[in-house]
Formats: structure tokens, sequence, C-alpha cells
């Protein structure tokens, strides 16, 4: 007779999302567009290049005796996304969607008063997909899957 002897437990969890950026940052222009609130070359311009620390000048990838940012290369860092556009918000798509799927089934049996049985088998199972846009992270922070 198993009552009140034999005893289990099953249970899962499933957790599908997916996840987007709901804040969309804004980084100056790097082409003069009449307003130094929005554009890095009309800023540098309004106060003077000569003004300009030489780190932040390296920062923002200013030349020497420039305010024209250039892209990328190996001279200047890529500390700040190259924007040659007129709009100064940022908005790369970042979504990312992570299925996640858990299980576990436990189970305990008493076959007398000194002893007892028990058992436990747990599973999880989860999958990371980004959307991987050009510029969306710094090489650093990338992920990386393990195995």
């Amino acid at each position: 007779m198993l009552k009140n002897k034999l005893f289990w437990f099953v249970s899962y969890e499933g957790l599908r999302d997916v996840l987007g950026d709901a804040f969309a940052p804004t980084i100056p222009s790097d082409i003069a567009l009449g307003n130094p609130v929005t554009s890095m070359v009309d800023a540098c311009n309004a106060e003077g290049r000569a003004k300009v620390n030489p780190l932040s000048a390296q920062l923002a990838r200013l030349p020497a005796g420039s305010c024209i940012p250039q892209p990328a290369s190996s001279t200047f860092e890529n500390l700040f996304p190259y924007n040659p556009t007129n709009s100064n918000l940022f908005d790369p798509p970042i979504t990312s969607s992570g299925p996640l799927n858990n299980g576990i089934i436990k189970g305990d049996y008493i076959p007398g008063s000194h002893h007892h049985i028990s058992g436990m088998y747990f599973m999880a199972q989860g999958k990371q997909i980004i959307n991987t846009f050009t510029g969306q992270l710094e090489p650093q922070w990338l992920k990386r899957s393990y195995r």
C-alpha cells in the first residue's frame, strides 16, 4: 500500500521574452549644423579649437588644429559612436529574445518509520538570441557563447 508513503511533485516553467531598448540616447552630430548643442563641430568652433583640452580632443577624435571629428582609425579611438548625420539620436535596434525552460521532478518514498528515500531531477535549458547591429556594443561587451 502506497498511501501516505509515496509523494511526488512535478513542475515546469517556460519563459518567453523579447526585450528592446526603451531609451534612445542622444549623441552630438559630427557635421556642422549651426547649433553647438547638437553638433560636435559647432561646439568646438564656438569654443575655439585652441581652448579644447588635448585629452578631450583625443576622446572626441579631433585631429590637431581641426574641429571635424574623424571616424575610427588606427590613430583615433572609437570611444563615441561616429555620427556623420544631421540627427543626434542614436537608436540602434537593440533587441533580444531569450526562451528559457526549467523542469523539476521530485519524489519521496517512506517505506517505514526509520527509512526515507528521496530523489530529485532538475533540468534547465535556455538560449539567448541578440540582434547584432554593427556598433551596438563595444567588442569587450559582446556576448560570447561558452559550451
